[in-house]
């Protein structure tokens, strides 16, 4: 993504002052800060750059790459979803600025590679990603999880499929394009 210096500048002046408590354009009520075309420019820019974020594909230049050879490291504990399992993979380096793998990239490789398909589920109204009987034969498996009073579907990894994803790291990791 090309980021425009003069509008990044202006967002973050304008992001600055609502952080501060403070209309960036004097005068205004909320109403009128609100309905602002150049407001909402600067929050759909800001909004943008959030989103290649979230994606992977905007992150700080200056990260390590990830130290393979801590994977050695990795023992099984318990049965965990992606978000989980990555952060104890990661344990070891939490406190470096290195590139790491995100849900998403793994989640994407898996379905790339036929461990994990999309499917929608009427009783959730959403897509949700449902192991297939390759993903079954490697460990993945689905149960339903209560958060915040929300019932939802979670692939759930094994030690089996924890491990597998320990094993094919690397390939996962250099078929993401982290950055």
């Amino acid at each position: 993504m090309i980021i425009e210096t003069q509008k990044l500048t202006e967002a973050i002046a304008f992001a600055k002052s609502i952080t501060e408590g403070k209309l960036p354009q004097s005068g205004k009520g909320w109403d009128d800060f609100l309905n602002d075309p150049q407001i909402i420019r600067n929050m759909y820019f800001i909004l943008s750059i959030l989103n290649e974020i979230d994606s992977g594909n905007l992150v700080s230049k200056n990260r390590s790459p990830f130290p393979f050879e801590i994977l050695g490291q990795f023992r099984y504990e318990q049965d965990m979803g992606i978000k989980n399992l990555l952060a104890r993979i990661y344990a070891p380096v939490a406190r470096d600025n290195v590139k790491v793998l995100t849900p998403q990239m793994v989640g994407n490789w898996l379905k790339d590679h036929g461990y994990i398909n999309m499917k929608y589920d009427t009783e959730y109204m959403a897509n949700v990603a449902v192991p297939t009987p390759d993903g079954e034969k490697i460990g993945l498996y689905q149960r339903i999880r209560l958060y915040q009073g929300r019932r939802f579907p979670q692939v759930i990894y094994s030690q089996p499929a924890q491990e597998f994803i320990v094993e094919h790291f690397r390939e996962i990791y250099e078929s993401s394009r982290v950055k």
